[in-house]
């Protein structure tokens, strides 16, 4: 069922897309995002598709990435849990390294975010996530996790919701200023997350509200370049490093055949 829901949703955004072919355009890769942007376009990456649609299989994995899925959430199965990353997860992680797939993290537990940091060669992507000292969600990141994620460079999409930022402006402006200081202003963007259906912060309502956000980031000092890094360089960064370790992991090893008995039992 959740392979089901995934596939369905899949061809659901394509429709969207196809049909709204002025505006939006699909892409795979960094470039492809460049060109969308180039053509006064919006890009659209498929994901983040959920762990439990993988069915404990690397072929399905394979096969998502093939119809163009390009982030795949570590949470809700088996082997990557409240216990961490199990081998066999360790090894779902290689595959996305090898594939070109970012592993995104919103919602894991400690254990499998601090065991996906070492494992990955990759950056990680949190599609929303905040600072917990400021909003305790239980997707929202402590202190210390956004400093590992600053060191790993990572990056944390703080989401746009009253219920994970606050009911203003400014309380989001609070958590993109406190993930910038604790992880780096390389490792922080941001996240509309207008597809959930929950209450947004008050000015926030819709994505033409974006330059009241960035107008109150520019009052608080943020640097030109420091916004252009929130709004569009930090993902391209990822993108281009998430390439680039799939060209050198291809290189290096061949399809992964490993199944979830043989190495968990």
């Amino acid at each position: 069922r959740a392979l089901t829901a995934t596939l369905e949703q899949l061809d659901l955004a394509q429709g969207v897309v196809a049909a709204h072919d002025a505006g939006l355009r699909p892409a795979r890769t960094a470039g492809e995002v460049v060109d969308a942007r180039n053509c006064g376009r919006v890009a659209v990456l498929f994901g983040p598709a959920g762990a439990s649609a993988l069915g404990d299989s690397l072929s399905v994995l394979r096969s998502l990435h093939a119809l163009g899925v390009r982030v795949l959430t570590l949470t809700g199965t088996s082997w990557a849990g409240p216990a961490g990353l199990s081998r066999f997860g360790e090894e779902v992680v290689r595959e996305m390294n090898r594939l070109g797939m970012v592993a995104d993290l919103s919602y894991a537990s400690a254990s499998t975010i601090r065991r996906a940091l070492v494992v990955s060669k990759a950056p990680v992507l949190f599609t929303r996530s905040g600072a917990r000292d400021l909003r305790p969600h239980p997707a929202n990141l402590p202190d210390d996790l956004l400093a590992a994620v600053g060191e790993a460079k990572g990056l944390c999409l703080v989401p746009l919701t009253a219920e994970q930022a606050g009911p203003t402006v400014r309380d989001v402006a609070d958590h993109l200023d406190h993930v910038r200081t604790v992880a780096g202003p390389e490792c922080v963007g941001l996240s509309g997350t207008y597809d959930t259906g929950g209450a947004h912060p008050q000015e926030l309502h819709d994505p033409s509200c974006y330059p009241r956000l960035i107008a109150e980031l520019l009052r608080r000092g943020w640097e030109e370049s420091d916004v252009a890094l929130l709004t569009w360089g930090n993902v391209q960064r990822v993108l281009r490093a998430t390439a680039f370790t799939a060209h050198t992991a291809q290189q290096r090893r061949k399809p992964s055949t490993a199944t979830l008995t043989t190495l968990d039992g």
